[in-house]
């Protein structure tokens, strides 16, 4: 299993989609309040619900292999949480709950990043009166995560070519293992963070006010994805309240 896999969710490669075309506020905001329905659930039969209320957005994102990748990448993170809840609650089914929890965060996470590109979020974060510093931080962070994770799997590749074996033996030495592969990706990041430095130099950055060359705009495609937040968080209050979904 690829200990980075899950870290394909984060690449920009933002596909033209129906959730791609909305403004990035209010993307951010349906999403955002959509990952509010699985944590209103305690029950499986609840967050199964959330999963089936949060599903159209793989669709309306184009983010159907990105979501199986996030999962795949993840089932280690999943199995965690499902045998911790086990053995403080002996509830098979509260455990299962709490691992579906966790995959409705996914879902919505890779909805999120198949549609939405980090110079959005940074645009926003100007339009919004953030510090330009901030943004731009920001920004960065979200474009270095898929790039440091395809510098950790070329390393991966490159030591084990070389014998190491990261897969086999008791979890010490498998943690041990990981030293070869941790000292030249941290290298590499501060190789990386060193030319971004001396590219922002050379680009006078800082020295003025920035402009950005897109204007975002309200249509009517973002009402319509309002009233797609509205309706889920509508339902699952109700059921909530009624106790129909413990």
């Amino acid at each position: 299993m690829d200990p980075f896999a899950f870290l394909e969710a984060f690449r920009p490669r933002v596909e033209t989609s129906w959730l791609s075309k909305l403004h990035p506020g209010v993307r951010i905001v349906v999403i955002g309040g959509l990952m509010i329905v699985p944590l209103m659930f305690k029950s499986l039969e609840g967050e199964l619900l959330s999963i089936c209320l949060i599903l159209p957005l793989v669709l309306l994102s184009k983010s159907l292999r990105e979501t199986g990748k996030l999962i795949k990448g993840s089932s280690l993170f999943l199995l965690i949480i499902i045998l911790t809840n086990y053995l403080f609650t002996k509830d098979v089914k509260f455990s299962i709950a709490m691992g579906m929890r966790l995959v409705s965060m996914l879902i919505l996470s890779a909805a999120f990043f198949a549609s939405t590109d980090a110079t959005e979020i940074g645009d926003l974060l100007d339009d919004l009166g953030f510090p330009p510093y901030i943004s731009f931080s920001f920004v960065m962070a979200l474009r270095f995560i898929p790039v440091l994770a395809e510098d950790a799997q070329n390393i991966v590749a490159a030591q084990e070519s070389r014998g190491l074996e990261l897969t086999k033996g008791s979890l010490l030495r498998r943690i041990r293992n990981m030293i070869p592969i941790l000292i030249p990706l941290v290298v590499l990041a501060i190789r990386r963070a060193q030319q971004l430095a001396e590219a922002l130099e050379s680009r006078a950055f800082g020295s003025g006010k920035r402009t950005s060359y897109w204007e975002y705009r309200i249509s009517i495609k973002d009402v319509l994805a309002f009233c797609y937040l509205i309706i889920p968080l509508m339902l699952s209050l109700y059921l909530k309240k009624s106790e129909i979904v413990l």
